[in-house]
């Protein structure tokens, strides 16, 4: 899919471990979700800090995924930020746990209002072996 994109945007990403990691409830291959409001370019930093970290755990190596959404010119809210809480909500739901190097979780909000389950769930279901695999319709609904 090709998505035009201003290199400082404000994203969320997910850092993706080659080796499946066991949850509470299953496994993913989902160890980071986080945003940056320096753009994609804050990414590679944020990975390098991870990976010193990931020598604790089963990988060697983590991709980035970058997620975003073009908010509305009124929006008052930042839906970067209610996307990042969003994921990382349903990710715990979903899994028992914050994902591996999240450090920090959050209290249910207003984020449902802004992104439906269903978006949500094929994001993580993308990256999870105990979910059921949808990335073709990722694809076609984003």
């Amino acid at each position: 899919m090709d998505v035009d994109a201003d290199l400082n945007q404000e994203v969320v990403y997910l850092l993706v471990a080659n080796k499946l990691q066991g949850y509470n409830h299953g496994k993913s291959r989902i160890v980071y979700i986080g945003r940056t409001e320096r753009g994609v370019k804050r990414i590679s930093e944020s990975a390098a800090d991870k990976i010193a970290q990931a020598l604790d755990h089963d990988f060697l190596k983590l991709r980035a995924y970058v997620i975003w959404c073009n908010p509305e010119a009124d929006e008052k809210a930042s839906l970067p930020n209610m996307l990042e809480r969003t994921i990382i909500l349903r990710f715990e739901q979903i899994f028992g746990q914050l994902p591996l190097l999240n450090k920090r979780g959050f209290k249910l909000g207003d984020e449902g209002k802004y992104f439906t389950g269903n978006a949500i769930d094929k994001i993580i279901d993308r990256h999870s072996s105990t979910r059921r695999r949808v990335a073709d319709e990722l694809e076609d609904e984003l």
